[in-house]
C-alpha cells in the first residue's frame, strides 16, 4: 500500500480544488456543521461552538498523521474558503479498503460538485493508494447522495437496519460499494 502520500496530495477537478485541512478552517467548518439543513442529512449533532469544529479538524489531522484517514477541504480554485469536506476514514490499508463521505454547503447543492470531488478522491484512492474497495453509507432518505454514489458507479450492497441511534430514534443505513476499476464486480 502506498501511504503516506508525500507530499499530501492536493487534488483538482474542472471546478474544484481539494486541499489538506487546516485548523484555520474551523470558522468555515463551523458555518457548515452548525446548519440544521446539512446535519440532518448525516444525523450528527449540530456544532454549537467553533471549538467543536476545531476539535473535529484536529481529529482529521491526527488521522492523517497516523495513516488512519485522509481528508480534503473542498474549495473553489480561486478561493481557499471551505465549502465542503470529503475524504477517507476507517482506512484499512491491510485489506485495501476505506469508507468515503462528504459534506457540502447548501449554497453549492445541485451543481454536481460532490460528484466531481468524489471522482478526484476515488482516483487517488484507487490509483495512487492502491485501494481495492471504497464504501459509503447513506441514509435511505438522502436521495441526492444516493444519486451521487450511483452516478459514480457505487452499487447498493445492503441495509444495516436501525444501525444509528440519533435524537431518540433508530435509523437504517444503506451500504454502497465500489471496486477498483478493471476488477470483476459480480
Amino acid at each position: 500500500m502506498r501511504l503516506p502520500l508525500q507530499p499530501y496530495p492536493e487534488l483538482h477537478s474542472a471546478r474544484l480544488r481539494l486541499r489538506r485541512p487546516a485548523l484555520s478552517d474551523a470558522p468555515d467548518l463551523f458555518a457548515l456543521r452548525s446548519r440544521h439543513d446539512v446535519m440532518k442529512l448525516v444525523r450528527r449533532p449540530l456544532h454549537q461552538q467553533v471549538a467543536e469544529s476545531e476539535e473535529l479538524l484536529q481529529r482529521l489531522l491526527d488521522d492523517i498523521q497516523h495513516q488512519q484517514g485522509l481528508s480534503w477541504v473542498i474549495c473553489l480554485p480561486d478561493n481557499p474558503t471551505l465549502i465542503g469536506t470529503i475524504g477517507f476514514w476507517q482506512l484499512d490499508m491491510a485489506n485495501h479498503h476505506a469508507e468515503t463521505g462528504y459534506l457540502l454547503h447548501p449554497d453549492y447543492w445541485g451543481q454536481g460538485l460532490i460528484t466531481e470531488a468524489l471522482a478526484a478522491v476515488e482516483d487517488t484512492g484507487f490509483r495512487r493508494m492502491g485501494l481495492h474497495r471504497l464504501q459509503a453509507v447513506v441514509f435511505p432518505d438522502h436521495a441526492a447522495s444516493i444519486r451521487v454514489l450511483e452516478k459514480r458507479g457505487f452499487q447498493r450492497e445492503g441495509c444495516l437496519r436501525e444501525n444509528i441511534f440519533f435524537e431518540n430514534e433508530y435509523y437504517d443505513l444503506l451500504i454502497y460499494g465500489k471496486l477498483a476499476p478493471g476488477l470483476k464486480t459480480t
